[in-house]
């Protein structure tokens, strides 16, 4: 009998039943409860063995279900181990909570027999004596690869966490066993990374991951030598500008930033501590804000201990009185590896309190020991410099009238004194005048940002790019050495010094000097880099100028300047200025404006081609609107509403879905399971002028059967059409009521593009929010727990010791985004991480939520009660204008254990513009 029958069936009955026979294939297989199959296949270096079991759900690690399973050796023989990654099979039992069936491959040394230890929520021990089978040992290598190097697939959670052990792992695995290293399709070499990075904090994650991949592979150009001149810098176009008008009010403080620097000014004190206490509330890093972080890289607490300046009491009282302007200035924002940066005060005149008050903490910071003073002079300017061994202070401090620089930088400390008369600064650049037309000082904006054109250049200039690709080299190799000390440590073998990790294959062959003679150093159990120092606290860029480059360098540069030529041709300078207002108790305004000028033409073409002409015209206010959007392009006007998600999330926790089928066993599971396949917008989407585009997906062109206007085509999409304006939605009643809204009102700004985001904690959108952003946040909080199940089980660090092994590893602090602590559980032999707030909250299951905590409300709905936005693109500049209404917490977050202050008091403006 043919199969051209199934043809005629139905397709959803053809669903139907392809997904029956999944999940009754999916409930079969493995061995019973109780059941353990296990082979272990004697070899050299290493044996290689696997065990299946199957582990009911109540039996899997509470927080981390099937990825948390553990396998320990009596003595530490087992090494390696990787789960098998049944992507279908494993799906469909966890969302059908039934017991999963777990292949367990690993490595071992020795050829006695192995007592081993499956650790789930309850331990089995078993004994396991290997067998010499070398043929069927180099198959079971071949699987335990194969699973070792296995990726996520759609249905599983990713890491949440740097992946920087796996990432170690495979690659020394790899060279040490002559495996074949595992090709990751649609990943950019690091080189290609760094062509096209741009941005002024380099260093990301997956160029340093790449790095120390290429590190075992043999990268030949870090074998060459430095004998090559430094590369021209490539032609920029010159920045075409009219005169700035005559009298342009400039500020003082801007006469003493080089004109390299980026510049944020603040214009007072009290704006900066605002600035400061807005940080605090946050846990000190803005991310905080969209997504809540599982790191803590204590951002603020390493700056003031760097630049030996910390906000006392005292100083918050006196600061308004002492000091008449603070801005940040410097070159990059990389942080987290040592940025050049600086902080700029103009004291009041003839005030010495401010100077004795940053003479008293230097003072201080001396008397607690490994820390020096040094008087160096810097363009004829005494200024002094305080150091410590480790790093961790190193902060130039100069003084001219009642200009006060403290600085990480050798390089800006010089740049501020020979600012003295003026020359070589911000202030004095033409296009910087041309900015305080634009954004004149009159406004009081509470921050001001300038990015000027020399600011760019210095970016990708071949002194700031060729270092900075150094310095990522330099990152990417301590941390293999960090790495590869736990490895050899794990086997037992010998790891005090570079050379015995090289010997050992811990590290590749060939791991020694770099290019420019720098290499990675094992000093007291601690990695560092023979010339830029300790990690996440190297020397900043511009005091580290490449004298000579390898032929490598120069290519890697000129491949560089041909992308940036093509894609870019200049980078426009940026200007921004952001004004508070104070709305209500705890609430606030923050008023953005920011402006990219003059736009270079290529960059000005490329855009130009997906706007239309602006106007001073917006779609009316919809009623229900939880969102509003509009752009207009070059033949029509796009707009769209939204004004929630349906069918929402089951009312009832206990609802189910069931599911049977003849000859097939029945099943039933929670609907949350399910519930987020059934999301869509409530909403609609519609145009003015030429329809064309949404005509597509749509009902076609007008003339079909309507009634008033309206007409449904036949997947159900309702269309109405009158005149110009047409728009489409998937539910015609929703149509029905908004249709008579849609029309056109005057605005005060011209825009091509404007958003318009209403206060969402209390809409009927705020579940569904809530529900998803929960679920991601747990997922972090999750994934530091993955991390240190990673590191007990890959690299045998002691349970009890594992937060400590990743915090040093991470150069972070591990914080749970939910509110809870890291917590070890058990003894150090056989204990697992868990999290105090994960403990007794149900697992998330597949394309669902875990239940939502009694009055958790995430990030951005615990903060965000309104957002206004327009964008207006012309070829002289690309503006954009945004009013957001943000509630400020009660008190600030923990993450960092800070106490802000109370919110000064500031007058109310008058409603904002629509």
């Amino acid at each position: 009998m043919s199969a051209v029958w199934l043809t005629r069936l139905p397709r959803s009955v053809i669903r139907l039943g392809l997904l029956a026979l999944a999940l009754a294939w999916a409930a079969q297989g493995g061995p019973a409860w109780g059941q353990i199959r296990a082979d272990a296949l004697a070899g050299e270096p290493f044996g290689v063995g696997r065990v299946e079991l199957r582990l009911p759900p109540d039996m899997l690690p509470e927080e981390t279900g099937l990825a948390g399973i553990g396998l320990t050796e009596k003595d530490g023989r087992v090494l390696y181990p990787a789960i098998e990654r049944r992507l279908l099979r494993t799906a469909i039992r966890d969302l059908l909570n039934r017991p999963q069936v777990a292949v367990v491959y690993f490595l071992f040394q020795g050829s006695a027999p192995l007592t081993l230890t499956v650790q789930s929520r309850v331990p089995q021990t078993f004994v396991l004596p290997p067998v010499n089978v070398p043929r069927g040992a180099a198959g079971l290598l071949g699987e335990w690869w194969r699973a070792y190097n296995a990726r996520p697939g759609l249905t599983e959670r990713s890491a949440d966490y740097p992946p920087s052990v796996e990432n170690y792992l495979r690659a020394s695995l790899a060279q040490r066993l002559g495996l074949p290293a595992v090709e990751r399709r649609f990943e950019k070499s690091w080189q290609q990374q760094i062509q096209q990075e741009l941005g002024v904090a380099l260093a990301g994650e997956p160029i340093l991951m790449a790095m120390e991949r290429d590190r075992f592979q043999g990268d030949q150009g870090l074998a060459e030598t430095a004998d090559q001149p430094l590369p021209t810098p490539f032609a920029v176009p010159a920045l075409e500008l009219p005169p700035p008008p005559a009298g342009v009010e400039v500020e003082p403080l801007a006469m003493r930033v080089p004109a390299e620097c980026f510049y944020v000014r603040f214009g007072n004190f009290g704006n900066f501590l605002w600035l400061q206490d807005t940080l605090a509330l946050w846990g000190g890093d803005l991310r905080n804000l969209v997504l809540l972080r599982g790191l803590d890289f204590e951002t603020s607490r390493r700056i003031e201990s760097q630049l030996v300046i910390r906000q006392t009491e005292l100083g918050r009282l006196l600061g308004p009185t002492v000091i008449a302007d603070v801005g940040i200035i410097g070159t990059d924002l990389s942080f987290k590896q040592g940025a050049a940066f600086g902080l700029l005060f103009q004291a009041r005149h003839g005030n010495p309190l401010f100077a004795t008050d940053l003479l008293r903490q230097r003072t201080a910071r001396l008397q607690q020991g490994d820390a020096k003073e040094e008087k160096i002079t810097l363009a004829g300017k005494q200024v002094s410099l305080l150091t410590s061994s480790d790093g961790s202070v190193h902060s130039y401090y100069a003084v001219d009238g009642d200009y006060h620089f403290v600085t990480t930088s050798r390089t800006l400390a010089r740049r501020f004194v020979e600012t003295a008369d003026g020359r070589g600064s911000l202030g004095s650049l033409p296009e910087f005048r041309s900015a305080r037309t634009i954004m004149p000082m009159s406004r009081g904006d509470t921050v001001f940002v300038y990015l000027s054109d020399a600011f760019f250049r210095n970016l990708v200039s071949p002194a700031y790019r060729i270092e900075t690709q150094r310095r990522m080299q330099a990152l990417a190799d301590l941390e293999l050495v960090e790495l590869a000390v736990l490895d050899s440590a794990t086997e037992g073998k010998p790891g005090g010094s570079i050379e015995a990790l090289v010997a050992g294959g811990y590290l590749p062959a060939g791991f020694g000097p770099r290019p420019d003679g720098s290499r990675a150093l094992l000093a007291g159990g601690e990695a560092i880099d023979s010339v830029r120092g300790h990690r996440g606290r190297f020397l900043p860029v511009p005091d580290l100028p490449p004298g000579k480059v390898s032929r490598g360098e120069q290519a890697a540069y000129a491949r560089f300047a041909e992308v940036y030529q093509s894609n870019w041709g200049r980078l426009d300078p940026v200007l921004a200025g952001v004004r508070r207002h104070r709305e209500a108790t705890g609430l606030e305004r923050i008023e953005i404006d920011a402006r990219m000028t003059p736009i270079e033409k290529r960059n000005f073409d490329t855009l130009k081609r997906f706007a239309g002409p602006a106007d001073q015209k917006r779609m009316a206010p919809v009623a229900g609107n939880a969102i509003s959007a509009e752009l207009i392009l070059p033949t029509q006007r796009l707009f769209a509403g939204v004004q929630g998600f349906g069918p929402g999330l089951p009312a009832a926790p206990n609802d189910s879905f069931s599911f049977s089928a003849p000859s097939l066993p029945s099943f039933s599971f929670p609907s949350s399971s399910i519930s987020i396949l059934g999301l869509a917008p409530l909403g609609y989407v519609g145009s003015i002028g030429n329809p064309f585009l949404l005509a597509l997906a749509g009902n076609g062109a007008p003339g079909a059967a309507e009634v008033e206007g309206f007409s449904t085509g036949p997947l159900g999409l309702a269309r109405y059409h009158s005149g110009l304006v047409t728009a489409y939605s998937f539910q015609p009643d929703l149509l029905h009521q908004v249709a008579p809204q849609l029309q056109l009102v005057d605005t005060p700004r011209p825009a091509q593009l404007r958003l318009e985001v209403n206060d969402l904690s209390h809409d009927r959108m705020a579940p569904i929010i809530d529900r998803l952003s929960y679920a991601r946040t747990r997922l972090t909080s999750e994934g530091n727990l993955r991390l240190l199940h990673s590191l007990q089980q890959q690299l045998h660090v002691p349970g009890p010791h594992a937060k400590e092994a990743a915090e040093l590893l991470l150069d972070a602090r591990l914080i749970d985004p939910l509110g809870g602590q890291y917590v070890y559980r058990g003894t150090s032999a056989n204990g697992f991480w868990t999290a105090t707030s994960l403990e007794g909250s149900p697992r998330s299951r597949l394309l669902g939520a875990a239940p939502l905590p009694p009055g958790f409300q995430p990030p951005p709905m615990n903060w965000f009660r309104g957002l206004s936005m327009d964008a207006l693109l012309d070829p002289g500049a690309l503006t954009i204008h945004a009013s957001i209404l943000m509630q400020r917490p009660a008190k600030p977050s923990t993450s960092n254990g800070h106490v802000a202050p109370p919110v000064e008091e500031i007058p109310k403006p008058p409603a904002p513009e629509r």
